[in-house]
């Protein structure tokens, strides 16, 4: 019998998921994520038109990986 690789299941695929589905890319486990409607990514937070939610930083220096890590930012 050979044992197969675990698999981890991350509910939400809004940008909590995926950055930890990147984050854990490349590992030993495989990676699936569940998300009931399209698109991966925006979540809750990035999906309203409230101007109250805009945010005050360039996208350009915004990231989920730190600086000097090694990986890639999504």
């Amino acid at each position: 019998m050979t044992a197969s690789a675990p698999r981890i299941a991350i509910v939400g695929a809004g940008f909590g998921g995926v950055a930890l589905a990147h984050q854990l890319a490349g590992g030993p486990a495989e990676v699936v994520l569940v998300e009931r409607r399209p698109p991966f990514g925006p979540g809750l937070a990035y999906r309203t038109a409230d101007p109250r939610h805009l945010l005050n930083v360039p996208a350009g220096r915004m990231s989920a990986v730190a600086r000097g890590s090694g990986r890639r930012s999504p």
